[in-house]
């Protein structure tokens, strides 16, 4: 072998070795956790942003899982029959969406899985048994038609779901139902209903309206008469003291004169 060709072995040696060093170096992206696996077991989390290292592949090995709050949509894709407390079957087609986030990512590891995606189908299957429990609690007709019994029922969803997901090191930070309907004949009793509760709430507000119209009108002609009253007795008062003030002044001129006082006398009486 001559020398050109030990030369270029050597630096192809260096070369492989110099790439094989470079995996031994990673980047921590403070959006994710990023996680040092060895030989198949996590090893450490590391959670301080910027250029890491570690002992080159295969000793070692690095996976990553979000940190930043995930959304998580789902539905029953067909019509799903939910009993209520009356024992009747609704028919009903679901739609929602979580917000959620890891908050415990060795817990997440060891009881849902190496990925969102896991935790993903988790939820939407807490969710599923969620509104099973919560909706045949429920009259169906009656809460399709109040808008605080729907958020009332987020809100025991969203209860259930935390208290479902926690052990496994997740955290639900809200639920939003999207789409909750009934079969048509249902729909229709239950938009009937809303008519008329609307209708009721227009009629009374409108006679509220009225009333406070009529009481506020009261009150304006009743001030109205008040300030008259006052300003025509302050009118008086202004009056009668220039009049009193005038006769003062007049008075040294008239005792003077007595004849133009007269004359003056005249003229207004004329």
């Amino acid at each position: 072998m001559s020398v050109l060709q030990k030369v270029a072995a050597l630096l192809l040696v260096l070369a492989a070795v110099a790439v094989w060093a470079t995996t031994g170096l990673f980047v921590v992206d403070q959006r994710q956790y990023t996680l040092v696996y060895s030989a198949g077991q996590l090893q450490r989390l590391v959670q301080t942003p910027g250029l890491q290292f570690k002992w080159p592949w295969p000793l070692q090995e690095v996976r990553t899982l979000e940190r930043r709050t995930l959304l998580v949509t789902g539905h029953t894709g067909e019509q799903r029959i939910i009993s209520d407390q009356n024992g009747q079957n609704q028919r009903l087609a679901l739609s929602w969406y979580v917000q959620w986030r890891i908050t415990n990512p060795q817990v997440y590891l060891q009881t849902v899985g190496t990925t969102a995606e896991v935790g993903t189908k988790r939820l939407n299957d807490a969710v599923l048994a969620a509104l099973q429990v919560e909706l045949a609690q429920q009259q169906l007709p009656q809460m399709l038609a109040d808008a605080q019994a729907v958020g009332r029922l987020q809100q025991a969803i969203k209860q259930r779901l935390g208290s479902a997901v926690q052990p496994a090191g997740m955290q639900v930070l809200d639920v939003r139902l999207t789409r909750l309907d009934v079969d048509e004949a249902s729909a229709h009793a239950a938009q009937a209903r809303m008519k008329a509760t609307l209708q009721q709430s227009a009629v009374r507000i409108r006679e509220e309206g009225a009333s406070a119209a009529l009481a506020a009108q009261a009150e304006a002609q009743s001030q109205r008469a008040i300030l008259l009253l006052e300003g025509q007795r302050q009118a008086q008062q202004i009056r009668g003291e220039g009049d009193a003030e005038a006769i003062r002044i007049y008075a040294p001129d008239h005792a003077q004169n007595p004849q133009l006082a007269s004359f003056l006398r005249s003229l207004t009486a004329y």
